[in-house]
């Protein structure tokens, strides 16, 4: 009996060790908010709420009504195809036959 009463002391020791070292990184699913989806429904369609800001962030696309473009911030253009510089033209001019 002895030798039990050593062996389940060792196993307690052992599982609060195990727990004491795992805490920190359960830790953040213990202590969040239980209530994400209301936080979540207040936001408009194509839109989520932000864990660590709790504001409400597009999902993937930005909101249809735009947001950026109705403030008047204007968007920039794509610049056209440049043309190529003088050695990518000499390269490109270049004939090797047999290759």
């Amino acid at each position: 009996m002895g030798i039990a009463f050593v062996s389940a002391r060792k196993l307690v020791f052992a599982g609060a060790f195990t727990f004491a070292a795992t805490l920190p990184s359960i830790a953040p699913v213990l202590f969040t908010p239980a209530d994400l989806s209301a936080q979540q429904s207040s936001c408009t369609n194509g839109e989520e709420g932000d864990l660590y800001t709790g504001a409400c962030v597009p999902y993937l696309v930005p909101n249809s009504q735009g947001t950026s473009s109705a403030l008047g911030v204007p968007q920039p253009g794509m610049p056209g195809p440049l043309p190529p510089s003088q050695e990518e033209q000499d390269l490109a001019d270049v004939v090797t036959p047999g290759y």
